[in-house]
């Protein structure tokens, strides 16, 4: 004959393990998860013959579990005990109500579990039979003994007619505590109907009252119509503005998508610092303005060239020959002033992971398909993290080696962009997205001279 099998479903592993220990002794098997969401889980692949169910448990607590169990067919008729540390009759009424059987305190006796299990049917033959036997057994001792002392009582004080009366009257108390019981049950269960009525007739009435409240609103007089015209013209002056955002935009990305190479290199950038090297020596004070020309010339010019890819530093040992390089034609031009270094980090769409190495994604790849969008070689917009070991020993010594010229580096955040990023809704992609923050990535050069 199979075994009945109990659920325990408890947070706490002691009360698990005490209950689990009660209910073997009794000759039932017992199972426990810790979790209100593994008890369901359970109930999927198992049918126990009770659930002992916890209350306070983290997650779903106890209530909320016995509302997913009794909503579903399969698990709906398994008796239900709440096996809490709650009390009170406002309790056991709402623990009725969603289905529970019995409530049963976590310090519980021996007899009390025991009682649970008979009224449910769930105590094997055995176990009833030893009880009943054991019971038997003590109430014919007892019962001997009441007789022998009642015999000798009324032999002594009173007629043999008076154990008649006893009798009725024994009976008669237990009948009045039995009608107690019931009363109490019955009060209960009238005041957990009582609560739910009155929950239902104050939601009904709250529902009539916001329809009163709503006809109400409605039949306020409409305040009168206003000119359409403005209204009009902000779509109008909105729909122009859209239109010129995309026409620059479009530009943009066409610029963009055509990767022409730069057409001022280190060559003509140094062409041109020559032009001022002559311009120097034959100029006057008075042209001053043209020198600062030519200078801003200079710097557009070199400007073009220091884009640099996704995954190097930006002033890496990459970057730093031409920097060199161009300082020294910036002193050979008699270049007296400050030179600033101003770094900005591209934000690229990629695809791979920190293990496997990133790359950049395939230029048709949705952008909701990036799996990162970030630039993987420069984790921090400081210059102090964007340097390799080299252009930190160049700079330590580009004071003594240029003194006429200071070298300043300074960052722009990665989220001030230079190039403004496409929306990413719509039907944006990997490869115009990244054409951008090709744009982006890129360390500019500016010359203010004394």
């Amino acid at each position: 004959m199979r075994r009945k099998l109990a659920l325990i479903v408890d947070d706490s592993r002691s009360a698990r393990l005490v209950l689990q220990r009660m209910l073997e002794k009794y000759g039932l098997e017992a199972h426990t998860v810790s979790s209100a969401e593994e008890a369901l889980d359970y109930l999927v692949r198992h049918r126990p013959d009770v659930i002992f169910m916890d209350h306070l448990m983290p997650g779903m607590d106890g209530f909320e579990a016995i509302t997913h169990i009794k909503k579903n067919l399969e698990t709906a008729t398994i008796p239900i005990i709440m096996f809490t540390s709650q009390s009170g009759e406002l309790y056991l009424s709402q623990a009725r109500a969603l289905g529970a059987v019995d409530i049963l305190p976590k310090a519980t006796a021996s007899t009390e579990l025991h009682e649970a299990l008979r009224r449910l049917s769930l105590l094997p033959k055995a176990t009833e039979s030893q009880v009943d036997k054991s019971n038997t057994v003590k109430g014919h001792t007892k019962k001997n003994v009441t007789q022998s002392i009642r015999k000798f009582t009324n032999d002594l004080l009173r007629p043999h007619k008076v154990d008649e009366k006893d009798k009725v009257l024994t009976e008669l108390r237990g009948i009045r505590r039995y009608l107690a019981d019931q009363s109490d049950v019955i009060d209960q269960n009238i005041q957990a109907s009582l609560r739910l009525y009155s929950d239902k007739l104050n939601k009904s009435f709250t529902e009539k009252l916001d329809e009163k409240i709503q006809t109400l609103i409605n039949s306020q007089p409409q305040p009168e119509k206003r000119s359409e015209w403005p209204l009009l013209l902000l779509i109008v002056l909105l729909f122009i503005s859209l239109f010129w955002n995309y026409s620059l935009q479009k530009k943009v990305s066409e610029l963009a998508s055509s990767r022409i190479e730069p057409t001022i290199n280190e060559q003509s950038v140094k062409s041109m610092l020559d032009t001022l090297v002559r311009q120097k020596n034959t100029e006057a004070e008075s042209d001053l303005p043209t020198q600062k020309h030519n200078w801003r010339l200079a710097e557009w010019a070199i400007n073009q060239d220091f884009m640099f890819p996704y995954n190097e530093l930006a002033l890496g040992a990459q970057r730093l020959g031409r920097i060199r390089q161009f300082l020294k034609m910036a002193e050979a031009a008699g270049f007296k002033g400050r030179i600033i270094l101003q770094t900005h980090i591209g934000k690229f769409c990629l695809t791979g992971s920190v293990e496997d190495n990133y790359q950049l994604a395939k230029a048709d790849l949705p952008m909701d398909r990036c799996d990162e969008i970030m630039n993987p070689a420069q984790s921090s917009d400081l210059v102090s993290m964007q340097q390799s070991v080299e252009f930190a020993n160049f700079l330590a010594t580009a004071a003594t080696d240029y003194p006429d010229i200071k070298l300043e580096l300074k960052n722009l955040s990665r989220d001030q962009a230079l190039f403004e990023y496409p929306s990413r809704t719509g039907n944006i992609t990997a490869g115009q997205w990244n054409r951008i923050a090709q744009l982006n990535n890129r360390v500019t050069v500016k010359l203010i001279a004394e």
